[in-house]
């Protein structure tokens, strides 16, 4: 005797088709009360060994696991044939298909993001045109936020099938500017400044230590590149500071900055406008 038929017997006044559909539903109720506990100890057990996204969506495969048997087995009791409905099932499974490839294209990429493991939350990511902060790791999307604090979805799809830049697991990171300075300066003399300026901080790698070389000569004086290594922890911090540090230096050593300078003349006469006069009156100063 099953238990169907022992529920039978308790309420021998209720026709078989409702004892059925009441039997059915207790076990679906009872799945789902069953599929919630073990997935809250699947969380427990996995708290702490793993990372929060694939423990969020391991539980979720148990408890949507357990749901699906509780479903069968409810329809066994309703006395559908588990046959014919996995043939209904997969026709139907074929038709969402063809009109879901994107959202199934999606879903299997997320799950190889999860076990590839390119990026994780809390990374920052350059994707595209979008650099961000991974906030979720979904099965069908990637949400991110923005420098801005914009939060962002991205399909998982179009993350798994091309380049992500993952700033955060890089060991040491390098940060570049340039400096454009006037022909009459030495710049051997500014470029071992600067260089020396950046080796006294304290989140400046020593090798490769930070250097200075001249890269273009314009109108205006000569271009010198800076490049400095540090920590990828510390990427920020030397990135904030290096205009800084570099405008200090110069300061200190009494050397300005190249710009570019226009001098106007007034047509007709040939006589310089007041503009012309201010802009050679700052010529003078700034040369002097």
């Amino acid at each position: 005797m099953n238990i169907s038929h022992i529920f039978t017997s308790i309420f021998p006044f209720l026709p078989a088709q409702y004892t059925n559909a009441i039997f059915a539903v207790i076990v679906f109720v009872v799945g789902l009360l069953i599929a919630k506990a073990v997935a809250v100890v699947v969380k427990r057990r996995m708290y702490g060994k793993y990372s929060n996204n694939v423990t969020n969506i391991t539980s979720r495969f148990v408890y949507y696991g357990i749901v699906v048997i509780a479903v069968v087995a409810g329809f066994a009791e309703l006395g559908i044939s588990i046959g014919s409905a996995l043939v209904a099932g997969g026709f139907l499974g074929i038709v969402i298909g063809l009109a879901a490839q994107s959202s199934v294209s999606n879903l299997i990429a997320g799950i190889l993001l999860i076990v590839d493991k390119p990026f994780k939350v809390g990374d920052f990511v350059t994707y595209g045109d979008i650099t961000a902060g991974i906030i979720e790791i979904g099965f069908l999307s990637t949400k991110v936020a923005t420098w801005e604090g914009v939060p962002v979805r991205i399909p998982n799809g179009q993350l798994f099938n091309s380049n992500v830049y993952n700033y955060t697991k890089a060991v040491a990171r390098m940060v570049r500017t340039q400096i454009t300075l006037i022909y009459e300066e030495d710049m051997d003399r500014v470029m071992k400044a600067v260089t020396d300026a950046f080796k006294e901080q304290w989140y400046v790698l020593v090798e490769p230590a930070p250097t200075a070389f001249p890269i273009q000569f314009t109108d205006s004086g000569i271009i010198i590149e800076v490049r400095v290594w540090t920590t990828g922890a510390n990427w920020g911090d030397l990135y904030f500071a290096m205009p800084r540090i570099i405008a200090k230096t110069m300061k200190r050593m009494n050397v300005k900055f190249a710009y570019p300078k226009r001098v106007y003349l007034e047509s007709g006469q040939g006589k310089p406008s007041p503009m012309a006069k201010e802009q050679k009156k700052s010529l003078r100063e700034s040369e002097a």
